[in-house]
C-alpha cells in the first residue's frame, strides 16, 4: 500500500515537468517566429493574415476539444463520486461483502478472466438460472480490487445491470457486467482481483480476474457466444434454428432465453411478454419453440423436415 503515495507522487512530479518543457518549447519557437520576421523573411502584414486566418479556423475546434475533455473530466469525476456515494452509504448500512456469508458458509467458485486497454470499458454477459423449487430474490456484494503485485487494495465503480432482479423457478436472467479501467485506478501491465458475491443464490461466487494492457492495445478477441451460463454450462447456439440470426440470438439471451429448452417450453403468452412485437411475429413465423423442442430432443432429422417447411428467409429477417 505504500506504493501508492509514491506513485502519485511521481506523477506530479512528472506533470510539473512536462508542462515546463512545453513552456519552454512554445517559447522557443516564438523567439524563433520573431526573428524571422526581424530578418525580413516574414513581413508584418503576412504574420498578421496568417494569425487572423489561423484564429477565425481554429477557435471554434478549440472551443469543441476543451468543451468535449470538460465534459469527459465530469463525468470522470461523476462516475468517481458515485461510487464512493454507493460505497459510504453501504459501509454505514452494514452492507459489506463480508457480512454476507450463506447458509452452509461454503461458496462455489466460478472463474472470470477480464481484459482491455486501460481507459477504456471492459465487460462480461453472464446468465443465471433459478434451479430452485421457489422464488429468488437476487442480488450482488463486490468486494474491492487488489493489485497482485503490490497487494494495494481499492473500490472500483464496478456496475452490474440489473442490479437486482425476482427469478421465478426454471427462469433465467443476463446480467451484464461493465467495469471502467480508470486510468487513477488501473495500470497498464498490471493484474486485478476481484470478487462479486451473488447474493439469494446458489452460493455462488465469482473470482474476477482483470489484465489491464496498454491504451491503444488492441482488445482481445471477443468470444462467440452471447454470455456465459454461470450454472456451468454454455448457451445452445440458437442461430442453428431458421429464422433467428445474431440479433436475435443476442435479443432472447438479453430476456433469459440462451437454450433451446428455455425456448421450447414457453407459451404464447410467456413468449409474448418477454419480446418485442417484432420478433414476436418473427418466433410465430418461423415457429421457433417447434423447431426449439426438436432441436433440444437431438431429433435432427424432425427438425430438418420442419425447416423445410418454413418460410425462406429473406434480406429483411437476418436478426
Amino acid at each position: 500500500m505504500a506504493e501508492q503515495p509514491n506513485d502519485f507522487v511521481r506523477s506530479i512530479q512528472e506533470l510539473i515537468t512536462n508542462s515546463a518543457t512545453d513552456q519552454i518549447r512554445a517559447s522557443r519557437q516564438f523567439n524563433e517566429l520573431v526573428q524571422s520576421i526581424a530578418r525580413g523573411e516574414l513581413s508584418d502584414r503576412e504574420a498578421n493574415e496568417r494569425i487572423r486566418q489561423f484564429l477565425t479556423e481554429a477557435t471554434s475546434r478549440y472551443l469543441t476539444d476543451l468543451s468535449r475533455l470538460t465534459i469527459s473530466f465530469l463525468q470522470g469525476l461523476r462516475t468517481v463520486n458515485r461510487h464512493y456515494s454507493d460505497y459510504f452509504f453501504d459501509h454505514v448500512a452494514g452492507e459489506t461483502f463480508d457480512r454476507h456469508p450463506t447458509d452452509d458458509g461454503t461458496l462455489r467458485r466460478v472463474e472470470m478472466a477480464l481484459s482491455a486497454p486501460a481507459g477504456e470499458d471492459v465487460q462480461r454477459s453472464f446468465v443465471i438460472e433459478n434451479r430452485q423449487d421457489r422464488p429468488c430474490e437476487v442480488s450482488f456484494a463486490v468486494s474491492e480490487f487488489t493489485e497482485s503485485a503490490t497487494g494495494y487494495t481499492f473500490r472500483a465503480p464496478l456496475q452490474l445491470q440489473p442490479a437486482r432482479f425476482t427469478l421465478r423457478p426454471g427462469d433465467e436472467q443476463v446480467v451484464t457486467l461493465s467495469l471502467p479501467l480508470l486510468p487513477e485506478l488501473f495500470v497498464p501491465g498490471h493484474q486485478y482481483q476481484g470478487t462479486v458475491l451473488v447474493r439469494g443464490y446458489d452460493n455462488l461466487m465469482l473470482a474476477l480476474t482483470i489484465d489491464v494492457q496498454s491504451a491503444g492495445a488492441e482488445r482481445p478477441a471477443e468470444s462467440s457466444r452471447s454470455s456465459e451460463h454461470v450454472n456451468g454450462y454454455r448457451p445452445d447456439d440458437l442461430t442453428q434454428l431458421k429464422g433467428i440470426g445474431p440479433n436475435y440470438q443476442r435479443a432472447l439471451a438479453a430476456v433469459g432465453i440462451a437454450r433451446f429448452a428455455d425456448l421450447a417450453r414457453l407459451d404464447d403468452a410467456e413468449l409474448r411478454a418477454r419480446l418485442d412485437s417484432a420478433t414476436f411475429q418473427q418466433a410465430l413465423r418461423y415457429d421457433w419453440r417447434g423447431q426449439a423442442r426438436l432441436a433440444a430432443e437431438g431429433d435432427e432429422v424432425g427438425l430438418r423436415a420442419l425447416k423445410a417447411n418454413l418460410p425462406l428467409n429473406n434480406g429483411a429477417l437476418k436478426g
